[in-house]
């Protein structure tokens, strides 16, 4: 997993990140079939924390 690329967003310890994994299916035929990323989400919010896998696009951002 390439957790080096990533958007965060974090306030008093509290935080959110989305790291980009890959990208879903680069050789589709169809150009809109590219645009999906293949992601995990990390969230961290006093004693709580999780993360799970997500599947975005790229103008998700």
């Amino acid at each position: 997993m390439n957790e080096d690329i990533y958007f965060e967003i974090s306030d008093s310890g509290d935080s959110i990140r989305i790291c980009i994994i890959d990208v879903e299916n680069s050789q589709a035929e169809i150009e809109c079939d590219t645009y999906w990323l293949k992601s995990k989400i990390i969230a961290k919010a006093g004693c709580f924390s999780g993360n799970f896998n997500a599947h975005l696009e790229k103008y998700d951002f």
